[in-house]
């Protein structure tokens, strides 16, 4: 209902009995028209956000099983002991996928490579990450790097 219709409304109701009934009619079928026409909102979903202590059992949980399936060797290159616990999700999807499907117990030398963007490392974790049944947006997001950095060394070729 726009301003001159609330004008026109109140104009009408102070009038004539007749107006005032026009006034109520049009009052009702604007109402309606409202009530048909307005938003519907969800009521707010409440979560419970995990504490630290939940979180960190969490990941000591996984952390000790991905150490114990890696069985002492680096699981992009078999040779040196692990180290270090790596996710395989890109950032965006860590809160989401950082399970024992998305982490990788690597060595030093691995992690660095993955993270300077090696191009070997980043296919050999593509490949752990499909053997270890990582969500396909985990695996996704390693492809999507390694053709990112593919198309930055080779500029003007297209992956087949």
């Amino acid at each position: 209902m726009t301003k001159s219709d609330l004008k026109m409304v109140r104009g009408l109701l102070t009038g004539d009995p007749t107006s005032r009934h026009r006034a109520m009619v049009l009052l009702e079928a604007a109402q309606a028209h409202a009530k048909r026409h307005a938003v519907k909102t969800r009521p707010a979903r409440v979560v419970k956000a995990a504490t630290k202590a939940e979180r960190r059992g969490a990941d000591t949980n996984v952390r000790g099983y991905v150490f114990a399936r890696a069985g002492g060797r680096c699981e992009l290159c078999h040779v040196y002991e692990p180290g270090e616990l790596h996710h395989l999700a890109p950032a965006a999807l860590r809160r989401r996928f950082s399970d024992e499907t998305s982490t990788a117990a690597v060595c030093v030398i691995c992690h660095n490579a993955w993270h300077k963007g090696d191009v070997e490392t980043l296919e050999r974790s593509y490949q752990l990450a499909g053997a270890i049944g990582a969500h396909r947006l985990v695996l996704d997001g390693i492809r999507r790097r390694v053709d990112k950095i593919t198309a930055a060394q080779h500029p003007g070729s297209t992956r087949p």
